[in-house]
């Protein structure tokens, strides 16, 4: 239905955004009721129109500020949401910017100098906004046109098909064309589709049944064919119709035998394509070569999910303990964190990490099955999980439900001055898995809420450690700026709550790192050799900030960034500034994880590590972290070519 805009609409928007300009796109939409991102921009653009024709001269420039804070609520949305690019939104920007240049070039002589300000300012805002759509609308012009040729091919292969009715003839006209067998016609439906559908027809008719089989080879040479790439919509519809045309059948008296074992054979070739749906040809031979299969595919284990209640649990189900993680879509919750005030003023902060180890016992078929995939692998369009779904789903810390773990329990001072630190087994009950964004959102507009009040302490004692330089955040700044210029899709929410989380892991992870260092036990370290200047960090900010060339950006990153990897000698992790660290927060994606979870709960709950256990450690460490590294390499580079794949594409 389309949105009716109304002049009250508009005074509506213009007083709130006087009053609040400080609000949240979210803010403003729920503050005029408005459910979506297609409504609010087109009352934001119609009203942006109508202010900038009747721009008065004599007026000060203050009174056209708010049109500003439209502007970026329309960057805000176009930059976020894709479908709101159209030829329809790019002829708006185009009024409103032609509008303005009319404005400003018309104007007299006499005009105050903070509305040429005002002029001046709306143009640069304006500017990529206008390279977003008119990106857009190129890439829609090359859909069309490939839409045109896709329709061409279609009429081609049907001519072929029934016409020429040579089976030998299309066969080698569809191995030496392949992208034949993916042509669509104008109203997208692909050609297997309206093939199998007019024979089914056919057949249920009675009509001419002397080609049958001439049809069947056809029809089964496409729907084998490698080259056959149909999407998730297209799959669903066809499998629907040969269901529910078998169903007919079946409820028959006269049963046609034929076609029932046509139907029959069709719904199970494509059972097996809508397994595989979204992944090309390139990227299954991709995935074949490097040996990536989807943890369920892989093997059927027996797995039985131990009772969580064992001896040296602690029950935390009344603690209010929450997650924060990068948006709505995560599946996956290794951790999470709980602060409290205690009576004599300091502050409780628990890290909750996610306890594997009496699932993963060792040397058993299910501990090799991690081993050999070593972490999660996340591509462009999904993630391929190191443990199956069953796993996933029982040990994730999921809200609402009662999940074991490992806690981290630290105690501070009000200055960030660590008092006391304990290693328990616990059960806990998350009250809420929260985005960074909701739970910035809570951190500023609720303080008195339970979960706010713990944002805004773990935020408080982050930002205390963060100035006792407790570990280098310029590694950070590093890594984004690398994922930047390597154009990868994963990007990570810097705010106040993305920072307090990193701060407490990195603190779980270096503490960890420190005891078994300090005991000179045998362990499993995460070292790092980058050379983090500040100088150079400078550099590259301000190369980043005045659009420096990209390869000039490149060198001064490669320069400075090295990646990490795991070692049994501690060396440091210079990138964080760190003498000692390890990875023992994410054990549900990362196989070093559950080997350093193991060594924790036996060291620290289950009555410390015998000599035994020590001697087995240090025997096996340097060939684990040999293999972890050497696996990672091989993941990093198989992900690099998966996603080029799918950009192509």
């Amino acid at each position: 239905m389309e949105y009716k805009f109304s002049a009250a609409q508009y005074k509506q928007l213009k007083k709130t955004i006087i009053a609040r300009p400080n609000y949240s796109l979210e803010e403003v939409k729920e503050s005029l009721m408005i459910q979506n991102n297609f409504d609010f921009l087109y009352l934001l653009e119609k009203s942006l129109l109508r202010e900038i024709c009747g721009i008065s001269y004599i007026k000060n420039a203050i009174d056209y500020r708010w049109l500003c804070t439209c502007l970026k609520y329309i960057i805000e949305i176009i930059s976020k949401d894709s479908k709101t690019h159209t030829s329809e939104h790019f002829y708006m920007i185009e009024r409103i910017k032609n509008n303005i240049l009319f404005k400003k070039e018309n104007a007299p002589e006499y005009l105050p100098n903070n509305l040429k300000f005002f002029f001046e300012d709306v143009l640069n805002i304006l500017k990529p906004l206008t390279k977003i759509l008119d990106k857009q609308t190129k890439e829609e012009r090359k859909k069309a046109k490939e839409k045109e040729e896709s329709n061409n091919l279609y009429h081609f292969a049907e001519l072929l098909i029934y016409k020429f009715k040579n089976f030998d003839y299309f066969y080698q006209i569809a191995k030496t064309y392949p992208y034949l067998i993916n042509s669509v016609n104008e109203k997208n439906v692909p050609l297997i589709d309206s093939l199998i559908r007019k024979q089914v027809k056919n057949l249920k008719s009675h009509g001419n049944r002397e080609n049958i089989e001439y049809f069947y080879r056809v029809i089964n040479f496409i729907t084998n064919s490698n080259y056959l790439n149909m999407t998730n919509k297209q799959l669903n519809e066809l499998m629907s119709y040969l269901k529910s045309e078998l169903y007919y059948l079946k409820e028959q008296e006269l049963i046609d035998n034929e076609l029932v074992s046509f139907i029959e054979e069709l719904v199970g070739i494509f059972k097996v394509k809508t397994k595989s749906i979204g992944v090309s040809v390139d990227t299954r031979e991709l995935c074949k070569k490097y040996d990536i299969k989807e943890a369920n595919d892989c093997v059927t284990f027996n797995i039985k999910i131990p009772h969580i209640y064992t001896p040296n649990t602690e029950d935390f189900t009344d603690k209010e303990v929450i997650t924060m993680d990068l948006s709505k879509n995560v599946r996956v919750f290794d951790d999470a964190m709980s602060c409290e005030c205690l009576e004599n003023g300091n502050f409780l902060v628990g890290v909750y990490i996610a306890d594997l180890t009496d699932i993963i016992i060792p040397n058993t078929e299910l501990d090799f099955f991690a081993y050999n995939r070593c972490e999660t692998i996340y591509l462009e369009d999904r993630a391929v999980d190191m443990f199956p779904s069953e796993i996933t789903s029982n040990y994730s810390l999921h809200s609402k439900e009662n999940r074991k773990v490992i806690a981290y329990m630290f105690e501070f001072t009000k200055d960030a001055v660590l008092y006391d630190f304990k290693v328990k087994s616990a059960i806990i009950n998350v009250k809420n898995n929260l985005t960074f964004s909701n739970a910035q959102k809570l951190y500023h507009l609720n303080h008195n809420n339970d979960q706010g009040k713990i944002i805004r302490n773990l935020i408080k004692l982050s930002e205390q450690l963060a100035k006792s330089n407790f570990y280098n955040e310029n590694y950070h700044i590093l890594k984004e700026e690398k994922r930047k210029y390597e154009e990868k899709d994963e990007y990570h929410i810097n705010n106040d709550c993305s920072r307090a989380l990193a701060t407490f892991m990195i603190l779980v992870n270096s503490s960890i790192a420190k005891f078994f260092a300090d005991n000179k036990y045998p362990f499993l370290y995460r070292v790092n050799s980058s050379n983090i200047d500040e100088e150079m960090i400078k550099k590259l900010q301000h190369s980043v900030s005045t659009e420096t060339l990209p390869s000039e950006i490149h060198k001064l990153i490669d320069k400075l960034y090295s990646r990490s990897s795991y070692s049994h000698i501690n060396t440091g992790h210079h990138g964080l500034g760190l003498a000692y660290y390890c990875h023992v927060t994410n054990p549900i994606r990362s196989y070093a994880s559950i080997i350093t979870q193991r060594m924790v709960k036996k060291e620290f709950i289950n009555g410390g590590l015998e000599d035994v256990e020590l001697y087995k450690y240090e025997r096996i460490l340097p060939q684990v972290a040999s293999y972890l590294n050497k696996t990672i390499d091989t993941h990093n580079i198989f992900v690099e070519e998966y996603n080029k794949i799918k950009r192509k594409k």
